[in-house]
């Protein structure tokens, strides 16, 4: 009776072995895709920041003629981020 009850503790050893790994891989599972929401947060912000920016860059150029010009520089500016983003 004592290789049976060997038996028995060796697949109870197994068996919590391997729910340690499943619980391991769980967690390593749930970082990487939270790694990877942040990571494409950081990139929109990225990109809302060179559409601002070339959007600013365009208003000043277009500041030249005041009014409509930096309208249509900053529409420009714009446009050119929202292009330079998608590159």
């Amino acid at each position: 009776m004592i290789i049976g009850a060997g038996l028995i503790d060796i697949a109870a050893q197994t068996r919590q072995q391997a729910m340690q790994g499943m619980g391991e891989s769980a967690k390593l599972e749930q970082n990487r895709e939270m790694q990877s929401d942040q990571l494409k947060s950081q990139q929109k912000s990225a990109n809302m920041a060179t559409v601002g920016s070339l959007a600013g860059a365009g208003a000043a150029i277009g500041s030249v003629v005041p009014g409509v010009g930096t309208a249509i520089g900053a529409g420009i500016g714009a446009l050119a981020g929202i292009v330079a983003t998608y590159l």
